[in-house]
């Protein structure tokens, strides 16, 4: 499903999220991916994005965010709508 000639370099899932407190109350809280765990010489804003069905996750680093529906059993099609979105992606930033 990934785009031909390109591969991720690592996924991070639920077990790599932080969970943020947003509010006064305990169970105020926000699940998140903070991009800035990864970001070194070769991980940047630029380059890194993060595909999630929760827009809380990518909360820190909306910008480099795709939101995509959540899994529905039986025919899901949203994985293959991210492949398209994914290679405009390559596409435009090979022209940049």
């Amino acid at each position: 499903m990934i785009p031909s000639g390109y591969q991720f370099d690592f996924v991070k899932t639920r077990a790599d999220c932080v969970v943020k407190r947003v509010g006064c109350y305990q169970a105020e809280r926000e699940v998140i991916k903070p991009l800035r765990a990864i970001y070194n010489h070769q991980y940047k804003k630029t380059n890194t994005f993060i595909v999630d069905d929760n827009p809380s996750t990518f909360s820190e680093n909306t910008e480099n965010g795709i939101l995509i529906r959540p899994f529905e059993e039986g025919d899901d099609d949203e994985l293959m709508g991210l492949v398209i979105k994914l290679e405009q992606l390559i596409r435009v930033l090979t022209i940049l």
